[in-house]
């Protein structure tokens, strides 16, 4: 790692780094591409920040640290008239203190150097972007290739990391090489075919007891292993009917074993409908909410967006 002159900003940072088994992705903000990096979002920081008199002051902030491989990675910086620095941090005693920091050129190679540690922390700072937060991983050889460098997937988007854990974990894929298509309608056979791949796509112990999926649709054996589960019953599939909450959060109600639990407060769920009761479930485990104070909205359709956030709640460690 480079050194740099002393840059006039001085940040104290308290903060537990873990590296996930993610996939590699590109990152934007504003014109900063990070490449083959690893997104880590919600770490929350106990930053001192100084003003211009000197005098420190202790904020918590909740930002992302983007993890590069061993071997270093890439930053470019697309906008020619951002002024970037980079501010290096050193973990003492629990706290990250920055020891280092200065202007950096366009585009900047990232290697790590032998003064380097794994705990070591770093910060892009350009025209007041100050939420690019970087390290080195010491496990980069876990790291999947890259999945959801998405033209359609805003970095802060509120799906973005359920997607990249979704397309990390094999649970589904783009609708091309480059879009995901978060804003699409998910039909019946994709949800159940997410969470058929979620548990491992077991092979279907039965005969497909469908008279509408054929033998080599794309969905067939997700769609026995649903049946088989208690997902679905009856003889036809429909597996382009669109997915709505209530059949979601019932699909994942039935796959947790049926919990029994209170009821939801919403005036669109009665007591005694069917889903009332994976509707109450899902709300307590923070898998989904109400779509206002007072409704759940049960036949309203699920994007693809939603849905990979959804058994991201439910399923991811």
């Amino acid at each position: 790692m480079k050194k740099l002159p002393a840059l006039l900003l001085s940040l104290l940072l308290s903060l537990s780094l873990a590296v996930p088994a993610m996939a590699n992705v590109t990152i934007n903000i504003n014109g900063v591409a990070l490449y083959g990096v690893v997104r880590q979002t919600g770490k929350t920081l106990s930053i001192v920040e100084y003003d211009d008199n000197g005098v420190p002051s202790v904020v918590e902030k909740t930002v992302t640290v983007y993890y590069f491989p061993d071997s270093g990675g890439r930053i470019s910086l697309e906008n020619s008239d951002l002024v970037p620095s980079l501010l290096t941090f050193t973990l003492t005693d629990g706290i990250y203190t920055m020891t280092d920091g200065g202007c950096i050129s366009q585009p900047w190679e990232v290697t790590k150097e032998a003064w380097d540690t794994p705990d070591m922390l770093y910060e892009i700072v350009a025209d007041g972007i100050n939420d690019i937060f970087f390290t080195f991983d010491s496990n980069s050889e876990e790291l999947s290739p890259s999945s959801s460098s998405f033209t359609d997937v805003a970095v802060n988007a509120w799906y973005a990391e359920p997607v990249t854990w979704a397309v990390a974990q094999g649970i589904t894929t783009g609708t091309t090489d480059t879009t995901f298509s978060p804003n699409s309608t998910c039909t019946t056979a994709q949800i159940l075919t997410f969470l058929w791949r979620a548990k491992g796509s077991p092979a279907p112990a039965g005969e497909n007891p469908f008279t509408d999926v054929a033998e080599n649709a794309y969905y067939a054996d997700a769609a026995i292993w649903a049946y088989e589960n208690g997902l679905v019953t009856g003889d036809t599939f429909n597996g382009s009917a669109p997915c709505t909450r209530s059949a979601t959060v019932t699909y994942l109600w039935t796959l947790a074993g049926k919990p029994s639990t209170g009821s939801a407060a919403f005036t669109d769920v009665a007591e005694d409908a069917a889903y009332a009761q994976a509707v109450a479930w899902a709300v307590e485990e923070g898998i989904t909410s109400g779509t206002s104070d007072t409704t759940f909205s049960p036949d309203a359709t699920c994007t693809r967006g939603q849905i990979v956030t959804f058994l991201y709640r439910d399923l991811a460690d």
